[in-house]
């Protein structure tokens, strides 16, 4: 098994799997680039998987109801989740490593959260139509095949094989 962490969350991957924390500190990056935190590469399938922990120990009440309106409104997407996996593709593009269909999971900590359940979908399918249209016409290459937007606890429901916990909080 590998063990990639994210914060508070630790993410067990399967050892098969060839997973990379592709925003870890220290690694060779590009000015300006904000990749997505995970990718795992498979024969026939690359996973992005971006982790959002707003139920982070620190996180103040405050920044926990703020994340819930980002996710209720075009904030989210257009600002942070579409541009990573759009700047995640075009990096493995330039270095060859995206030839295969992609899919965007976004993990959410929603732990310490109250999130009505419809709001996972309505957040997937903004996500969805963001990928595919940020312009006033559609992209004619689709980067992206397939998303959604979890919560934590949903993972291994997804992902058969992956596990994710929260570790104890840090002082």
């Amino acid at each position: 098994m590998s063990t990639l962490i994210e914060k508070e969350l630790s993410f067990t991957f399967p050892d098969e799997w060839n997973a990379e924390h592709f925003d870890a500190p220290g690694r060779p990056s590009i000015d300006h680039f904000q990749p997505v935190d995970f990718v795992v590469e498979f024969p026939r399938r690359t996973l992005f998987i971006e982790v959002k922990d707003p139920s982070a120990s620190k996180a103040p009440e405050s920044e926990r109801q703020a994340f819930v309106k980002k996710m209720q409104t075009k904030e989210l997407t257009h600002t942070q989740l579409v541009p990573k996996a759009r700047t995640s593709w075009s990096f493995l593009r330039l270095m060859k490593r995206a030839e295969k269909p992609i899919t965007y999971i976004v993990v959410v900590g929603a732990d310490s959260l109250r999130v009505d359940p419809p709001l996972w979908l309505n957040l997937t399918e903004r996500l969805k139509a963001r990928l595919q249209q940020e312009i006033d016409v559609p992209w004619p290459h689709q980067y992206v095949d397939q998303c959604i937007v979890i919560p934590a606890a949903d993972l291994s429901r997804h992902l058969p094989g992956v596990t994710v916990q929260r570790l104890a909080a840090t002082p």
